[in-house]
């Protein structure tokens, strides 16, 4: 072993101490009442974190509709300070790229200031963006502050990551990814496509789904009766954002041939740009008795909705890794998917869930009958689902991502260290990558 190499084994502690290192964390991206699944994952990372005795801080852009609805709901965030800015074309243009030019310098000066006055007032040991849309502004920042950055992936559309965007902006954002220090997939098949597009660096870690909140129930007779549903009905639950991507209206169509066989009810949990289009399709096909319209809910009484269901319904276009599937699967709900990557990593078709053929309405109408006549087949694949469903444990998620950061913040204090010797005239040892983690400055 060379002298550089012993320097740096020297200095770096044992997996016992890193555990005890009290990191500061600096995080920039979505939060409750954000509606959307990236935000309750942004959630439940940085309340483990400051749970575990990490000091965290959050940056969080909106519109000034959330802002004010974030400034009523402070107690929730245990632990975590959070500072909210406006950024005006957030409610227009949520992925930026589709936002004009003059807009997205305008909200990269906004993101800059406001980070920028976070990093004098204390500084951070790193840097967490929460979603890709953050990669187009924190990298650069982080870089010039050299302090260490955590990207997460969690695959709202990939932010320009997907083939059918236009090349240019693609190989824009993955170069901002590059800028990173670490980044992170929350699901194995997003994974592997961030590699194939070209960024072979990119880590895992699957979302998480709180056991202890999200557990089989009762039905709430209550809550039953004051939306007019039977105790002995068949209920199919669908929770989401309701964007197109959800493909919200074949429920719709599905539910037309359903009822005509069963005695069906169908409970929509959410709000987004399709909810009107799935009320107005309603009302064309005369469904309209069958449907309840929810509206977004604190993700607190979500548990209760997936409860009284039958089925949980998700015929999504593409996911991430849908917090809904595992929250369904935690409950000991049936869940029926569209066959597409995510659903195949959360489901065992047959054994934890049933998977049909997306878009195909008379397969979905198939497996949602198959399963209204066999209720004891529900039982079993839901029972299997909230079993097997404990790998994505809230403890096991903290702990994982705890865990790169730990490194991640030991490795640039190596680094440090290095540099500042004045016997050390290479910092090579630290291009290699000895962890699985690789800093690429």
């Amino acid at each position: 072993m060379d002298r550089l190499t012993e320097q740096a084994a020297s200095s770096r502690p044992t997996a016992k101490s890193r555990r005890k290192r009290v990191l500061d964390v600096l995080f920039v991206g979505s939060l409750p009442p954000d509606q959307g699944g990236s935000a309750v994952v942004n959630h439940l990372l940085l309340l483990g974190l400051a749970k575990a005795g990490h000091r965290v801080r959050a940056l969080v852009p909106g519109t000034r509709e959330v802002i004010d609805s974030g400034n009523g709901i402070a107690s929730s965030y245990r632990g975590v300070s959070v500072s909210r800015f406006q950024l005006p074309g957030m409610a227009r243009f949520p992925v930026l790229m589709h936002a004009p030019k003059a807009l997205r310098r305008q909200e990269n000066e906004i993101i800059a200031c406001a980070l920028n006055a976070s990093i004098a007032r204390r500084r951070p040991e790193v840097i967490v963006l929460g979603t890709e849309h953050f990669a187009w502004h924190v990298p650069d920042i982080a870089r010039a502050a050299r302090i260490p950055s955590l990207a997460l992936i969690q695959g709202s559309g990939n932010y320009g990551l997907l083939p059918d965007f236009p090349c240019k902006v693609r190989e824009q954002l993955l170069r901002q990814l590059r800028k990173c220090d670490v980044v992170v997939a929350v699901a194995k098949h997003l994974a592997a496509g961030m590699r194939k597009i070209g960024l072979p660096e990119v880590r895992w870690v699957a979302n998480p789904v709180d056991c202890e909140k999200f557990k089989p129930t009762d039905r709430d007779l209550a809550l039953l009766r004051s939306l007019k549903i039977r105790e002995d009905q068949f209920v199919v639950v669908h929770t989401s954002n309701l964007k197109r991507s959800k493909r919200a209206l074949d429920i719709v169509r599905s539910a037309e041939r359903v009822v005509r066989q069963c005695d069906a009810m169908y409970v929509v949990v959410g709000a987004g740009p399709m909810r009107q289009v799935m009320e107005d399709e309603c009302e064309r096909r005369r469904l309209r008795a069958r449907f309840r319209f929810i509206g977004w809910i604190n993700h607190d009484r979500i548990p209760k909705y997936l409860n009284l269901a039958s089925v949980v319904l998700m015929p999504s276009d593409s996911e991430g890794m849908a917090l809904a599937y595992l929250e369904a699967q935690a409950c000991g709900r049936l869940l029926i998917a569209s066959n597409i990557a995510a659903a195949r990593e959360a489901i065992v078709d047959g054994e934890t869930g049933m998977l049909f053929r997306k878009g195909d309405i008379r397969d979905l109408v198939a497996k949602t009958l198959l399963a209204a006549r066999e209720p004891k087949l529900r039982e079993r694949m839901g029972r299997e689902a909230s079993r097997r469903v404990r790998a994505h444990s809230l403890g096991r998620f903290v702990a994982k991502y705890e865990e790169l950061l730990q490194r991640l913040v030991v490795r640039r204090s190596v680094r440090n260290e290095i540099k500042r010797s004045p016997q050390s005239p290479s910092n090579a040892l630290l291009s290699r990558p000895s962890d699985g983690l690789s800093l690429r400055r």
